[in-house]
């Protein structure tokens, strides 16, 4: 299949078997090349769930990959305990309710970073408002703003809105709030 572009070839757990990767898609491929089987591996005996733990680890790399390229809601009294990434929208009402919330989790030490995800796509008006929050002298209080449907202007500046959109699809992100927990566990939409 020379039209299929891997990302990744590593052992699986199968002996005889290598992982394959293409963004956020695994497969399994025999050691000559001739069969491959599409979907996850599961451990029958031990219910080890294999390939979402390499998608977990996928996630967290692609995460730490952002460095300081986010917005920070930490809790108010120091150094969080857990962070949790989120893929906020700011057209997304799920989004709004859930930013709210936030003091609620920041009292438990828990901390946000908000990565942006414009469901309209990219040069939409999401966009444009994501980007200004970004701009903006005070990103917090600015994305919060844009949250709430409030529509500004700052002056324009390198945003991180596209590599942020790039990663949303690497990871397969198609709505928000899209969460991505310490573990690498994925929370889609919003639970309270």
């Amino acid at each position: 299949m020379p039209e299929l572009q891997l990302e990744a070839v590593r052992p699986s757990a199968i002996p005889g078997m290598f992982e394959v990767q293409r963004g956020s898609l695994f497969g399994y491929v025999t050691a000559d090349g001739r069969y491959l089987i599409s979907g996850d591996m599961v451990n029958l005996e031990t219910g080890e769930e294999i390939t979402e733990a390499s998608r977990k680890q996928l996630r967290l790399d692609l995460l730490a990959e952002l460095g300081d390229q986010y917005v920070a809601f930490d809790p108010p009294n120091g150094k969080p305990q857990n962070v949790v990434t989120v893929f906020v929208d700011v057209d997304c009402g799920y989004c709004r309710k859930l930013h709210d919330e936030l003091p609620s989790y920041q009292a438990l030490g828990i901390g946000f970073h908000y990565v942006f995800f414009p469901r309209a796509g990219l040069g939409s008006d999401s966009e444009r408002q994501l980007n200004a929050a970004w701009c903006s002298p005070d990103r917090k209080t600015a994305v919060t703003r844009a949250i709430h449907g409030q529509k500004f202007q700052a002056d324009a500046c390198e945003t991180p809105t596209r590599k942020h959109y790039e990663l949303a699809a690497k990871l397969g992100v198609r709505g928000t709030p899209m969460m991505i927990l310490p573990s690498g566990d994925t929370i889609n939409g919003y639970v309270p």
